[in-house]
Parts: C-alpha cells; sequence; structure tokens
C-alpha cells in the first residue's frame, strides 16, 4: 500500500517511468537494483551519455586498431572489435548464451580436427526512412555465428557477435577498399595469436574453460557485398555471373561462337556450368600477375582491361580473394553462400514478377491494390502492424507519376512476405469468372509465389509433411 499523503501511481503512469516491458522483465530489473543496493552500490546513472560512456570503457579493452593505407597515400588506423576477445567477453557476461554454447559443446565438441563451422555475413545498413535515405550514414555491419548453436539460438538477435560497424565513406577511402578489410579482419579472426582456425578461442561455461576451433563455413552477403568482397565486376560485365563457367553478358555474340556457351538470358539450368574454385582462384590470380605486368610497364593499358573484362574481376592485389594465405582457410568461391531473400524478395524476382503482372494487367491500377490492401484483412498479432501497412507499398506517395519505374515495387523483405501472398489471393479473386484470360502471366506469377512458398515450408521444417 502507498504511504499517506502519496498518490497511487495508475498503470498508464507507471508504464511512462519504465517503459513497455514484460512483467518478467520488470522484476529482473526490480531484483538487480534490489542487488545493487545492498552490496553498497550506487545504481546505474540513466542518463543516455553516461550509459555511453560506461560502454566504452568497457569495449576499450576488447578494440583492435589495424594500420590500413589511405588512397591518397596517407595512414590510418581501422579500429574495430577484436572478434575472439569479443566472444570471450560476451559469453562470459550472458549466461543463457553460456548455456546454449554449452549445449552445443555436448553436442559437438569443437576441437582442432573436427572444428565447428563459422558463418560471417555483412551489409550495409542506412538508419531512417527507407524511402528517404541519406547516404553518409551508411555503415557496413559485419557479425558473425557458429552452426553448431543450432536455429533456436541463431534465430536470436544477441547470439550473433558484431565487431565491425564502420561508416561506408571511409571504406571508400581506404586502398584497396571493404575487399582489403575483409581479408584483413579474416587474418585476424582466423589466423592471429587466438585465432580460430590455429590456437582456438578460450570461453568460459560455468567457470569451465572451453578452447573453440573454427573453419568459415560460409560468408553471406548480398549482391553488393559480393561485388566489393570479391572484387567482381558485377552483373554488367562480361561475365555476369560469379558462379557460371560459360555465361556471358547478353548481346556480346561470345556465347555463339564458343562452344558450351550461353548468355545470361539462358532459362535451361541442363546447359549452365559450374565454376569451380579453382577456376576462379586461377582467373584472379591472372588478374593479379597482369596489373603488376602494367605497372611495371610490360604490358599495354589495352591489354589489362581486356584480361579484366574476360575474367569479370577487378584489380586489387590486396583483396579478400587475392591473399593465398587466406586462401588456405578461406577458398572464396567455396564459402560464397548468397542468401535467398535478396534474390527474391528484395529487387529479386518476385518484386519484377509484381511489376510485369501489374503492368499486363491493364483492368486494374495501383490504386485497386491499395483499396484492397486497405480492405477488412486480419493479421496474425506478431505480424499485424506490419500488415496493416502494407496498403503503402501501393501508395501515391511511393509511386509518384514522375518516377522513371511507376510500377516499381518499393517495399522492403518483410513487406514483400506478406504482400505475394495477398496479391495472389487478389488476382485469384480477380479472374476467377475469367479462368483464361492473362492465363500465362498468371502461371508466370504463381510459379513465382510457389517458390518462396516452398522456401518458407523448408524454413519451418514442412517441406514434404
Amino acid at each position: 500500500m502507498s504511504p499517506k499523503g502519496h498518490k497511487r501511481l495508475r498503470p498508464q503512469e507507471f508504464q511512462c517511468l519504465v517503459g513497455r516491458c514484460s512483467d518478467v522483465a520488470l522484476a529482473r530489473i526490480i531484483k538487480e537494483c534490489a542487488r545493487v543496493l545492498e552490496r553498497g552500490d550506487p545504481l546505474p546513472h540513466p542518463a543516455r551519455t553516461k550509459i555511453a560512456d560506461d560502454l566504452r570503457e568497457e569495449v576499450q579493452d576488447l578494440l583492435a586498431k589495424v594500420p590500413m593505407q589511405l588512397n591518397d597515400g596517407g595512414d590510418t588506423a581501422w579500429s574495430f572489435l577484436e572478434p575472439n576477445r569479443l566472444l570471450a567477453h560476451v559469453v562470459e557476461s550472458c549466461p543463457p548464451l553460456a548455456q546454449a554454447y554449452g549445449r552445443a559443446t555436448n553436442e559437438h565438441m569443437p576441437t582442432r580436427q573436427k572444428p565447428w563451422d563459422l558463418m560471417i555475413c555483412y551489409d550495409e545498413f542506412v538508419p531512417g526512412d527507407k524511402l528517404k535515405s541519406y547516404a553518409a550514414r551508411k555503415c557496413m555491419v559485419l557479425a558473425y555465428n557458429f552452426k553448431q548453436l543450432g536455429e533456436e539460438v541463431l534465430c536470436k538477435d544477441h547470439s550473433w557477435m558484431i565487431p565491425i560497424v564502420q561508416r561506408s565513406t571511409s571504406i571508400h577511402d581506404i586502398l584497396g577498399g571493404w575487399s582489403h578489410m575483409l581479408a584483413k579482419y579474416l587474418h585476424i579472426q582466423l589466423l592471429g595469436a587466438q585465432g580460430l582456425a590455429t590456437a582456438g578461442v578460450m570461453l568460459l561455461i560455468n567457470g569451465a574453460p572451453l578452447l573453440v576451433y573454427a573453419n568459415v563455413q560460409s560468408i553471406l552477403p548480398d549482391y553488393d557485398g559480393v561485388r566489393i568482397g570479391w572484387d567482381w565486376k558485377g552483373a554488367s560485365g562480361l561475365r555476369p555471373c560469379l558462379r557460371c563457367a560459360n555465361v556471358f553478358k547478353k548481346h556480346t555474340d561470345l556465347a555463339a561462337r564458343l562452344d558450351n556457351c550461353e548468355e545470361i538470358t539462358c532459362t535451361d539450368k541442363a546447359l549452365l556450368m559450374e565454376r569451380t574454385n579453382t577456376e576462379f582462384e586461377e582467373d584472379v590470380d591472372l588478374v593479379t600477375e597482369a596489373g603488376v605486368a602494367y605497372m611495371a610497364g610490360e604490358m599495354t593499358l589495352e591489354r589489362f582491361t581486356d584480361i579484366q573484362r574476360s575474367t569479370g574481376q577487378n584489380f586489387n592485389p590486396l583483396g579478400f580473394v587475392a591473399d593465398k594465405t587466406l586462401r588456405v582457410h578461406v577458398p572464396p568461391l567455396d564459402v560464397l553462400n548468397q542468401d535467398w531473400v535478396h534474390g527474391i524478395l528484395s529487387d529479386g524476382i518476385m518484386g519484377q514478377e509484381m511489376c510485369c503482372f501489374i503492368e499486363a494487367d491493364l483492368g486494374v491500377s495501383m490504386a485497386d491494390y491499395e483499396t484492397f490492401m486497405k480492405s477488412d484483412l486480419r493479421f496474425p498479432k506478431h505480424y499485424y502492424t506490419k500488415g496493416a501497412r502494407l496498403w503503402r507499398v501501393f501508395d501515391e506517395h511511393r509511386n509518384k507519376p514522375d518516377n522513371e519505374e511507376p510500377t516499381k515495387i518499393k517495399g522492403d523483405a518483410s513487406e514483400l512476405m506478406g504482400l505475394y501472398a495477398l496479391m495472389r489471393h487478389f488476382v485469384e479473386l480477380r479472374f476467377k469468372d475469367q479462368p483464361h484470360e492473362l492465363d500465362v502471366e498468371r502461371a508466370s506469377f504463381n510459379a513465382c509465389c510457389d517458390v518462396v512458398d516452398v522456401i518458407l515450408q523448408m524454413k519451418n521444417c514442412l517441406f514434404g509433411s
């Protein structure tokens, strides 16, 4: 009961003081405050600047500083969290995560002969409004985790270590770019004094020491990540597919003049030949040797440019794929693992299929889809907020009349994840009395939807059941 003369806080007022948190989390906060007071320690200062200062002081011993050369000839020190010390610090500081590592160890002991599988992902993020991004704030974020922890742990954000958050503008100033920085990072994480592939990383699991060994099993970038990490010219180059050995750019006439070669428009998978890691490394070495010869005056610029175009690679002797020491532990093409979200949802084939179908269906417009999305649709509780705003994908503010691509689907991956099923339902209702209208276009759109269905079933372990 509140003391006499004091007004009792209503639930809404109390919630404003502590923020929106569950009863379990609130009980944990109160118990922690009580323990701090029992020890005679002061309570944490609530000011954001004080919290930031305490965090900087805590991670000061975890920082690694690597000297890097700039494009203008100067030098700089690249600072990031040393990945192996960060892992040991976080596991020791988080008992639930330590228990997850303990369970994974019981099933698979990470030894030098049978190391764990290290998964590394990186991507660029822009804070703020996704429709009005400010490029100067764009940051490259790299995170890693271990496959043996299991899907349940990997789905939790706190299980991923994030040693690098770097402004993209500063990456452009580094000689060799992101590929050079990635090579430096991998040397420290794998081959350093506490490298996962050499000496192992010592962790404390409930007070017991655990030595963890790991090898890179996969690196997961998006399309731009492959281009800047693998020093690849990209889909606009003469070799538009990094994984195919016999695929060339459209309208180059090379496929017609070379045996067993195809253009990028080929849809028969049986005609495509997979490029091996050895072949890829040979192409990288060829470009590196050609670059050295050109800089020494032993090769013309035209010849050097032709070699880069024919291999689809850019000259970068400091890059990750040109590092022969690193290749022994990280074969560039074997560890490359591109996720389905970027290939299908985010500016992928699903968005393209939606655009093509909307263009083909002259009987409806973006406004009709917007009206349908605003109708009495009900979504699961966990998706209600996002689902109730799906109509914004077709809103006139996202699709202005002066836009060069008026029917481009502007939405993030989570929006397209919910949108494709609703759009399929809209199409079924619209053509239920016209089964032969736009049958080819509908078959193409439905086939793309089926692809997403199968992937989601696989993710939920329902495929084939």
